[in-house]
């Protein structure tokens, strides 16, 4: 697996020790940062069919 940003002439990516640690440590802080976005649209969601129990939202 190899990623470039456009320009990239270096031959920077995934073949490489560091590519490979800036990929994990994107996939890290990336998988870090899931966590509160998914509990916080959940939290939203039971809201919503709180405040509108026939609304389109319960259907769901």
């Amino acid at each position: 697996m190899l990623f470039t940003a456009d320009g990239d002439t270096e031959g920077r990516g995934t073949t490489t020790p560091g590519g490979r640690l800036v990929f994990h440590v994107f996939a890290a802080v990336v998988e870090f940062i899931r966590e509160p976005i998914v509990q916080g649209t959940d939290e939203g969601l039971d809201v919503a069919r709180a405040a509108a129990p026939d609304s389109a939202a319960r259907r769901r």
